[in-house]
């Protein structure tokens, strides 16, 4: 006979007894918490429901019967019941917190973001849940983008719990979102010494590395990451731009490849492939890639302008090449005319508030765009964009139209976008805290 069984037969021995209410309530309430442990959360919402109307100002039996619900999928059913319970005890944190991690299970983070922040407000000082709350309240942050947020709401977790792997994870994420590379890779060190590092952890501090212009430890980390688990798209096309960057073309192409085959619409891979044919003196194979980018996201400004520094280095690629076939020269004009266009509808694609800053932050310096840069339409488009940015400069054109060499910083790897916690598309998100 198990332990349940056990204790169903005691349960039945106390109801032979004859109970008063209090004591029927309290015997309710257990025998409903054994029964969802269990497994028979049928049962156990019955019990709950039995104890409730005993006793409807005591919070026990709402609390459990919320869970009951849960476990059977009955969501609404169970933000009812935590209602009623809030309703009659305002003043009790756990509520909150129970209510808040429905909501959050549902997809509602607005809604489990107050229930959380009022059940921060009614908790005791050192109440240990205290650092769960803070950690799924930073969660909720960071996947809304709220950054600088999720940064304090971690710092919080750690006070509340100092050295907890989860509350450094947190920390991490929001740091390698806000660009502060250096001190996301030592709280996410934190996580690979002291708790079960993931493979989203190691690929979050690859992430992190890759920034930070630590290419060996980047590739390590990446690595360790394929070694965790099955190998994504994602994770691919991130040590292959590391490839790339540190100058093993071959060894890019080979993980561009490899991502491709799993997703062939990846479009980090593809422009990573792209830049590894370049490398490799294969212009051709270059722009086939890029072009292919730009029809899977012709409204994505980031993949566009990718696509646009693509073209202008095979251009520069096909006129440096002392053994050009003929019609090189046709073919180096073309890709630079359809980088000119691809870089004017970046622009375009750009939110009009943020294109001078898009044009003197990231298209002026930008030295892959060599190629273009005395052009008409580009010295026209400067002009033009110049007087939408405080920080513009004049254009610097280079007397010598050929290839420079591209800058060590890549486009942003891709970056895992579904929950640390919960998928939200078929490749992860590093930054998604809970994988």
């Amino acid at each position: 006979m198990s332990e349940f069984d056990l204790a169903e037969a005691d349960f039945r021995k106390a109801t032979e007894l004859g109970l008063d209410d209090q004591k029927q309530y309290v015997m309710l309430v257990n025998r409903g918490v054994m029964r969802i442990r269990r497994g028979n959360n049928l049962a156990a919402a019955d019990d709950l429901n039995a104890a409730v109307a005993l006793k409807p100002d005591h919070f026990q039996a709402y609390f459990n019967l919320g869970q009951a619900y849960q476990n059977l999928g009955r969501w609404d059913d169970a933000v009812a019941t935590l209602d009623r319970a809030i309703a009659r005890s305002p003043r009790l944190a756990v509520l909150y917190r129970a209510r808040g991690q429905v909501h959050r299970k549902r997809g509602k983070d607005r809604e489990a973001l107050a229930d959380l922040e009022r059940a921060v407000a009614l908790a005791p000082p050192g109440d240990p849940a205290l650092a769960g709350d803070h950690l799924e309240i930073g969660l909720i942050l960071q996947q809304a983008g709220r950054f600088r947020e999720a940064l304090a709401a971690g710092d919080r977790a750690l006070e509340a719990r100092p050295g907890w792997p989860d509350a450094h994870r947190l920390l991490g994420v929001a740091l390698v979102d806000l660009k502060r590379y250096g001190e996301a890779v030592l709280s996410l060190d934190v996580c690979v010494e002291r708790g079960a590092p993931t493979q989203a952890i190691y690929e979050a501090r690859g992430l992190a590395e890759t920034w930070s212009g630590a290419y060996p430890r980047a590739v390590a980390d990446f690595t360790m990451a394929l070694n965790k688990g099955e190998p994504t798209a994602s994770l691919l096309a991130n040590r292959g731009w590391v490839y790339v960057v540190s100058g093993a073309a071959g060894l890019a192409l080979r993980d561009f490849d490899a991502a491709l085959r799993l997703d062939p619409s990846h479009a980090h891979a593809l422009v990573g492939r792209a830049l590894a044919h370049v490398r490799m003196r294969r212009p051709r194979e270059a722009v086939a890639d890029a072009r292919v980018c730009v029809r899977l996201n012709p409204g994505d400004a980031r993949q566009v302008y990718n696509a646009a520094r693509v073209l202008c280095q095979a251009a520069a690629r096909v006129e440096a090449d002392p053994a050009r076939p003929s019609g090189a020269w046709a073919s180096a004009s073309r890709y630079r005319a359809e980088a000119l266009a691809l870089v004017a509808r970046a622009v375009e694609l750009t939110p009009a508030a943020d294109r001078g800053r898009f044009w003197a932050e990231v298209v002026r310096p930008d030295t892959a765009l060599e190629p273009i840069r005395k052009s008409r339409p580009f010295v026209k488009l400067n002009a033009r964009l110049s007087a939408d940015s405080a920080a513009a400069h004049r254009v610097e054109v280079r007397d010598d139209d050929v290839l420079v060499p591209q800058t060590r910083t890549p486009p942003r790897p891709a970056a895992r976008r579904a929950p640390l916690a919960r998928p939200r598309a078929p490749q992860a998100d590093p930054r998604d805290l809970r994988g």
